[in-house]
């Protein structure tokens, strides 16, 4: 009986990974179905995803590691929502340090001025108030909805999934306690620079901007490092497109700024010979050839012309055969189909759009091993 049940879990494993075919599913990540057109447009993802810091994205791509092909392992599903409990725990903590801090800065004599109006700087740390205790409510609901899945099978994922169909409704949901600290440490923050710039000596003011400019500075730098070194996780997608399509933009206009460069150069350099072969005779009077002097002119010898120093031979035409790929034919006549199966879809594994950069590595080095093998 269990023999069975394990020989049942093996084929069942070969028929959905399409064991034995050119398509088959090589990595738990790797989808084997073409994407419908238009599945990742969406207009409230692209509006609330940047309002969101990208964090939605991050969810989204997420979810859809754990949801392949609609197919889930309990093993994914049990880290990913550890990891987001976790998170959301600890977003509720900060948040509630973040209240206490509020409302500590609303009692200090000097920011209350007095009367019925209140000053900026209260309404920035009343805001701030209301997003702190905002995150730790939705962060305390989703903690308590959560806690009891950690421990829980591929069925739960896969009745999670069936049940939400509209995956960046949740991966939004589940940004929430993030976004809204995020913008309450913020606005606390305006609050806290407006009490310190407003109605301070200009000495104080000075050391205090300072500070403030240092500590912004060093706060951006840290972001732009964390979006160049890890932006799979830090910005959504579509960064990634952009970095790549400036950098292909900018290495483009070097080259063509270079050509431009060396053509004028050379366009020069071929008028200034033209103007010195023109330059036949010299002196006032060129209709009549002669000079002042009455002796005529002679025109100017032109210059020797230098032997190039190397020197271009054809070694190979375009309708010979290149030896290195005559030699590759005939080593892949000598190996075994099965291992040329093998390296294609090691090639087709590190080529795959979805692939991440450690699997492609790996299946890089085993398609080399395999060639390096059966050479």
């Amino acid at each position: 009986m269990a023999v069975g049940k394990i020989m049942y879990q093996f084929s069942n494993e070969r028929f959905l990974n399409f064991h034995g075919q050119e398509a088959a599913r090589l990595t738990r990540y790797q989808s084997i179905y073409d994407k419908p057109s238009g599945q990742d447009s969406s207009w409230l993802m692209s509006i609330l995803s940047p309002i969101l810091f990208c964090v939605p994205e991050v969810h989204l791509q997420s979810f859809g590691k754990i949801w392949v092909d609609e197919i889930a392992a309990k093993e994914p599903w049990v880290k990913f929502i550890g990891k987001l409990t976790s998170e959301w725990s600890e977003h509720t903590a900060f948040a509630t340090i973040l209240l206490n801090a509020n409302v500590a800065f609303l009692g200090v004599p000097g920011v209350d001025p007095g009367g019925s109006s209140q000053s900026l700087t209260q309404v920035f740390s009343s805001i701030s108030l209301v997003l702190s205790v905002g995150s730790a409510i939705i962060g305390l609901i989703l903690v308590r909805q959560h806690r009891t899945k950690r421990i829980g099978t591929a069925d739960e994922a896969v009745g999670f999934f069936e049940n939400h169909k509209n995956l960046k409704t949740t991966a939004i949901i589940y940004s929430l306690p993030y976004a809204l600290l995020m913008y309450g440490m913020a606005f606390f923050l305006l609050a806290f620079m407006l009490s310190c710039f407003v109605r301070t000596s200009m000495t104080t003011r000075v050391m205090l901007g300072i500070f403030w400019a240092l500590a912004s500075m060093l706060v951006v730098w840290c972001l732009i490092w964390q979006a160049y070194e890890d932006s799979t996780t830090f910005l959504p997608p579509w960064f990634d497109r952009m970095k790549s399509k400036w950098q292909t933009e900018l290495r483009q206009s070097l080259i063509m700024g270079k050509r431009h460069r060396h053509g004028s150069e050379y366009e020069s350099s071929d008028f200034s010979e033209s103007d010195s072969d023109s330059d036949e005779y010299t002196g006032p009077s060129k209709a009549s050839g002669k000079s002042p002097t009455g002796k005529k002119k002679t025109r100017k010898a032109n210059p020797k012309v230098k032997a190039p120093s190397t020197k271009a031979e054809v070694t190979i035409r375009a309708t010979d055969t290149p030896l290195d790929k005559a030699d590759s034919k005939k080593r892949l006549e000598k190996i075994d189909s099965a291992v040329i199966g093998r390296i294609k879809k090691a090639l087709a594994l590190a080529s795959h759009a979805q692939t991440g950069e450690d699997e492609a590595r790996a299946a890089l080095r085993m398609a080399s091993k395999l060639l390096e093998r059966h050479k």
